[in-house]
This record gives structure tokens, sequence and C-alpha cells, in this order.
């Protein structure tokens, strides 16, 4: 069975079957659901994009980063909600950084019948699940990390999936490029150069 994983969200490819977080699943539940409006949010690089992707799959009328509309997008935004709302149209599925309660920059009217929808959080992966994500991570790069590594790495790196994901990345670049191994004074070496502004 081949396993990809995506920052925030696992996916099980021989069956199509999508695992989320255990912060994540009621937000995964609410994309394969029966509502005709949902609304998801929390902080980037969790996973509300491939949600959305997976709402898309399902014919879902979908808008990332809600905040960001604009007055034209917002009444297209409008007309999907109110089709959604009386069935008469697609399911609605949008994702945002905060709740819609908190998103005061958007058309009253817009607002108003998001608050009518179910807001899941797209939360964060707790400790055991981030340590299966950066193990799964490294088998798929073909790294051999230690333990000390792995720990190092975890305790002090970025917690958020897809900046850890993309830290893997660098430390394997760096490791290519250097022609080193993967130890617990190269990945200090990295932290702080990723840290300098």
């Amino acid at each position: 069975m081949r396993q990809v994983i995506f920052p925030g969200l696992l996916e099980v490819v021989h069956d199509g079957a999508w695992v989320p977080v255990k912060a994540s699943a009621a937000a995964f539940a609410g994309v394969h659901g029966t509502a005709p409006v949902v609304c998801l949010y929390g902080a980037a690089g969790l996973g509300k994009s491939h949600l959305l992707t997976l709402a898309r799959e399902q014919g879902a009328y979908t808008v990332d980063d809600l905040e960001q509309l604009t007055p034209d997008s917002s009444a297209e935004l409008f007309h999907a909600l109110q089709a959604a709302l009386q069935r008469a149209g697609p399911r609605v599925v949008v994702a945002s950084r905060a709740p819609a309660a908190q998103l005061t920059g958007l058309l009253a009217d817009v607002r108003s019948r998001l608050l009518l929808a179910p807001q899941l959080e797209v939360g964060r992966p707790d400790d055991d699940e981030l340590r299966a994500l950066f193990s799964k991570w490294s088998v798929q790069r073909q790294l051999v990390l230690t333990q000390a590594v792995a720990d190092y790495v975890l305790a002090r790196a970025d917690r958020n999936p897809a900046a850890l994901y993309g830290f893997l990345r660098a430390l394997d670049g760096v490791s290519l490029t250097e022609k080193r191994a993967i130890t617990v004074p190269l990945v200090r070496q990295l932290l702080e150069q990723t840290a300098q502004p």
C-alpha cells in the first residue's frame, strides 16, 4: 500500500480514502457531509486547501482565503450560498484562517449566511501525529534519521505541518549539497540559518 502525506492530512492512495489528524476529524467529516454550506477555518498549512480540493471533487463550489474576498467575488459567493441553502445549487465549502464570526470584512449578506453554517476547525496534529508525519516524510525522502535527530527537530522546528515538511526538504537539500549525514549539528546549523531575518 502506497501512502502520500500532505501537510496536516494523510491520503491512503490504494482506496482513495483520506485519514485526517484527530484535530481535523470534524472538518473532514463536514466536507463529506450533507450540510449545504460548510465553513472551515484554521492556521495556514494545516490542510484546508486539501479539504477544499476534496469538496471540489465532490462537486462543491469552494472558496479559499475567505478573508481576501473582494466585493465582486463576495457577490458571486452570495449567489452560490443562496442556491446552496435553497438546495438549488451545489454545496458551498469555504475556508479561512478565522471562523466566519470573526471575518468583519465580508458583506453583511454573505456573513449572515455563513454564520448559519457549521464552523469546523482544521486543527494542528498532536505530538504523536506530528512525529508519525515526520517519520513518514523522512521514509518517503529516503532519509535515515536517528531518534536523536528526530527529537531535536520536533522540539525546535516550527510545528506547523507545512513548515515542518519544508524544513525536512531543506534539510535533505543541505545534506545532499554538503555531502553530510543528517546529524544534530547539521539540524542546528539549518535551524540557525532559517531563524535569521
